[in-house]
């Protein structure tokens, strides 16, 4: 199972070659000249119809590209890094189409539920993900793979301390079978989750 097929291929091999690729000092120049001379200065202070006057002046200043090799040199994701939060976007992507695709193709099943109505199969905050399945021994292995592939790939490892699970009315049996294959402990009903107050009730139409 790989966490990233399910990502679409929006980007071409010669697209991504064309995007890492230093441009030429003629793209330069014609991406400075086609600039509208009255364009907001940029962080140096200067508006674009300076350049395109003292194009003949600045011109080396403005292909030289030696600094940029090495910046690329150094560069790394590191803590608070800006493109920490991007890399997070990315890995929850994986995660939800990942998830999505196990129920398309019938390798989770989803909870039950009225008819006409299309029941929830996961919901992702900040710090919290809510995945809804069946307890049926198919569903649990598949899910738990899914999280260890998962894990591997991104990092993000689950904490069996801190997770749990919610059951409908099943027997001792189930929830035996549950923890066996998840590692998670059964939670309690009520509880309160961001404010409102969550209970077992049957499903009912409105």
């Amino acid at each position: 199972m790989d966490i990233l097929s399910h990502i679409p291929h929006l980007v071409t091999d010669n697209d991504n070659e064309n995007l890492c690729r230093i441009p030429s000092s003629t793209e330069i120049k014609e991406t400075i000249f086609s600039m509208d001379p009255n364009s907001a200065p940029g962080p140096d202070g200067f508006p674009g119809s300076f350049y395109q006057h003292f194009w003949d002046l600045v011109a080396v200043d403005m292909v030289f590209r030696r600094w940029i090799v090495r910046l690329l040199g150094v560069m790394g994701v590191r803590q608070g890094d800006p493109l920490s939060p991007l890399l997070f976007c990315l890995a929850e992507e994986a995660f939800s189409r990942g998830l999505s695709n196990l129920f398309h193709n019938g390798l989770l099943k989803p909870i039950a539920a009225l008819k006409g109505c299309f029941p929830p199969t996961h919901l992702l905050y900040t710090n919290d993900i809510f995945i809804f399945c069946r307890a049926d021994s198919r569903s649990l292995n598949t899910l738990k793979d899914f999280i260890d592939v998962y894990g591997v790939a991104s990092g993000q490892l689950v904490s069996s301390n801190k997770s749990c699970y919610f059951l409908g009315r099943h027997s001792l049996a189930r929830k035996a079978i549950v923890e066996s294959i998840l590692g998670f402990k059964e939670g309690t009903f009520p509880f309160v989750y961001l404010g409102v107050t969550v209970f077992r009730s049957s499903p009912r139409g409105v």
